[in-house]
């Protein structure tokens, strides 16, 4: 029964990372360069392990806390599956191919160790992944320095200058199978600002940022595109974002946006890390927004959006996300200064009753509509990936905006009513 679990819930996760379903041909385009950034993209933090007991310290550290990153989400959910005991055990069904697997023997995850020494903060990484701190290099912390120049707030995460780069060779699974990687990566520590006693305190966790991008440049439908993965490539997953530049300007894209190049458009439907490729996609069936249906949240009636004005909106919200609530009576003034702007609400929650008394206590009268579940639409060509979500559409129902940032929204909005 536990083999049948795992491989369900490997199953559940390969779904996640593979190519998606695309349309019309697609095109396998190398990865060329990797360019370096001078500022690394931080993404990823830590997390804190409960116990000591199994790991090696050095002697003399006081507060010692110990947490981890990791490079592969299948091993580590399969360790966690495992009741954090992985033991040995073959995994040949899994297609590891490297015989007795133990999280003891794989570079999958990376400890750091944060405390003081003799009153010195200090970072050590187990950057040779043997669980033994002891003879890993000791990286003392500077002191941290009060910005003027920035608003500090109690209890809120800031940026430092400090960093360390390194070579890390990790392992990483991708498609069931276990790959060798060495990536450029960097570390840091991040301060909490302590209003009482106004200083800088550094965070018991760190944080883990790609030291440069996967970039492509080459000559598609006869006009010069570059496209840089903005996001950490150490997840090849489906929330990364590009940066394109064409002839036309640049732009950010999500997995699965239209991108219009010379005379057709694109999508990125996947990019491949171990292979550093990308996967693009002639966008062959341009969305249909007149296909969205939905029924009211406050009649029950079933409607389809409305196409006829040449300025539209489309705000997707939830209940439970506390930015989308802040956000409604700015969007009630948006609605009542922008009289040319067909707006469109689509709320997707469990809790009906709810949805319907923010509706009310904001006077919310535009149509809205309700899903307890996501529709096929919001899935998949509308590819939302975060709420709230404000998609600004122009008379050729082009996506002109599409993010969290309603000020954004709001100025792509401005603009469209002042060409009117």
């Amino acid at each position: 029964m536990l083999k049948a679990l795992k491989n369900k819930y490997l199953s559940v996760y390969y779904l996640l990372v593979l190519p998606a379903v695309v349309f019309g041909q697609r095109y396998n385009l190398p990865l060329k360069t990797r360019l370096t950034m001078p500022s690394p993209y931080f993404i990823e933090w830590s997390y804190k392990i409960d116990s000591l007991f199994s790991y090696k310290i050095p002697e003399g550290i006081l507060n010692p806390c110990i947490s981890q990153v990791t490079f592969s989400k299948a091993l580590s959910m399969l360790e966690q599956l495992q009741c954090n005991r992985i033991g040995k055990a073959k995994f040949e069904s899994y297609g590891f191919n490297t015989g007795e697997y133990s999280s003891m023997n794989h570079r999958w995850k990376m400890l750091g160790l944060r405390g003081t020494i003799e009153g010195k903060e200090v970072l050590v990484l187990d950057e040779n992944f043997d669980y033994d701190m002891t003879n890993d290099s000791i990286y003392y912390l500077p002191k941290p320095v009060l910005n003027d120049t920035i608003p500090l707030y109690h209890n809120v995460y800031y940026k430092t200058d400090f960093k360390i780069d390194r070579d890390i060779n990790y392992e990483f699974l991708h498609n069931d199978i276990v790959h060798k990687i060495s990536e450029p990566l960097s570390f840091t520590v991040l301060v909490v600002y302590d209003s009482l006693s106004k200083s800088l305190t550094y965070a018991d966790l760190f944080k883990m940022g790609c030291g440069d991008k996967l970039v492509f440049e080459d000559v598609l439908e006869g006009e010069k595109v570059n496209i840089q993965v903005v996001s950490s490539t150490t997840y090849p997953i489906t929330k990364s974002d590009f940066k394109i530049t064409t002839s036309a300007g640049s732009c950010r894209k999500l997995l699965k946006e239209p991108i219009p190049i010379g005379a057709s458009s694109f999508i990125i439907d996947s990019f491949d890390l171990i292979h550093k490729c990308l996967y693009l996609s002639n966008y062959r069936t341009p969305y249909d927004w007149a296909s969205i249906k939905g029924t009211s949240i406050s009649t029950d009636e079933s409607f389809t959006f409305d196409l006829k004005s040449d300025v539209k909106l489309i705000h997707v919200w939830s209940t439970w996300c506390q930015p989308c609530i802040r956000n409604l009576p700015k969007l009630k003034e948006l609605n009542q200064s922008l009289t040319n702007v067909s707006m469109l609400g689509i709320c997707i929650g469990m809790n009906k009753t709810k949805a319907q008394e923010h509706v009310a206590k904001n006077n919310l009268d535009w149509p809205i509509m309700y899903f307890e579940s996501k529709p096929d639409f919001f899935k998949n060509e509308m590819a939302v990936e975060a709420y709230p979500c404000y998609v600004v559409l122009d008379a050729n129902n082009k996506i002109l905006y599409k993010g969290s940032n309603l000020n954004q929204a709001q100025n792509q909005l401005e603009i469209l009513s002042m060409k009117k």
